[in-house]
């Protein structure tokens, strides 16, 4: 049987993720949608901060070298 749980640093970083969707995405959602804008800075800028860009290109490369 195929075991599905997380491992500890998967689910870390799915924290970390929720944090910083919490603090500086939703705020910001309703404002966004309703002026038909997406705040590339704000999430591409965050999501770059936090190394998600290349979480799952090869440390070889620059990535973070984790699975999907």
């Amino acid at each position: 049987m195929i075991d599905f749980s997380l491992t500890d640093e998967q689910r870390l970083l799915e924290q970390t993720i929720r944090e910083w969707g919490a603090r500086d995405v939703a705020p910001y959602i309703r404002e966004n949608d309703r002026n038909h804008h997406f705040d590339r800075e704000r999430i591409l800028g965050g999501m770059a901060k936090l190394g998600l860009l290349g979480i799952s290109v090869p440390q070889e490369y620059g990535g973070a070298g984790m699975d999907y």
